[in-house]
């Protein structure tokens, strides 16, 4: 799950992030609110390959572009990631 959150931890509305490297690449997904950065929301990405490295870039109205790469755990089915964005 990724969630993208703003410099006090709040979930941003109308966020958007998509894979722009490696596995997965493609559309735009919109952050599915309301959410919060412990339990629920934000997005997913299915399938992904442990041990191959993503980029992901989150953007949000106001905010500035951010792209955070990572890799995929081999030790879990799921890993959580938050993105902070910070106000243009």
């Amino acid at each position: 799950m990724v969630l993208a959150a703003d410099g006090d931890g709040a979930c941003i509305r109308d966020a958007t992030v998509r894979l722009v490297s490696s596995q997965g690449e493609g559309q735009p997904l919109v952050q599915e609110t309301p959410c919060d950065v412990w339990s629920h929301g934000g997005f997913q990405f299915k399938d992904l390959k442990p041990g191959v490295a993503i980029t992901i870039r989150a953007v949000a109205p106001g905010y500035a572009m951010k792209d955070t790469t990572f890799v995929p755990s081999t030790y879990s089915s799921q890993t959580a990631m938050w993105i902070v964005l910070f106000r243009e």
